[in-house]
């Protein structure tokens, strides 16, 4: 008898300019690749700001730390912010310790992420023109 393999699942949720995604599962080098790519369409689209929902992600792991650091210098390089929301645990520790709230906006909700982003829109991307 198989075992069948979970589907990897990764909802995505826009907005005008920003896009929610939020990832099932378990963050390794799959689930990050696809994570990746999402991302990559959204901001070549045009969306500044990303949220990555962090609420249904068990583990991360070294590879989906990895991939993550990438999509946060993707998104800096187009004058973006990713935003980090829904974290717990051993997941909200890795983060801290990792220092990646200096790169990226560690929020509680998706709620607080769009408080900031609109504080953003109002404040910051007048100022440079965006």
């Amino acid at each position: 008898m198989s075992t069948q393999e979970k589907p990897i699942q990764i909802e995505i949720q826009e907005g005008d300019d920003y896009a929610v995604i939020i990832p099932k599962g378990y963050l390794n080098a799959l689930i990050g690749d696809r994570i990746d790519k999402a991302c990559e369409q959204l901001v070549e689209r045009g969306m500044h700001y990303l949220i990555i929902n962090f609420g249904q992600i068990e583990l991360i792991n070294t590879i989906g730390i990895s991939i993550l650091v990438g999509i946060i210098e993707k998104v800096l390089n187009r004058h973006g912010l990713v935003y980090f929301t829904e974290l717990g645990g051993t997941n909200r520790e890795i983060f801290d310790v990792l220092g990646l709230n200096s790169v990226a906006m560690i929020l509680p909700t998706d709620a607080d992420a769009l408080a900031h982003m609109a504080n953003d829109k109002e404040i910051y991307r007048p100022a440079i023109g965006g």
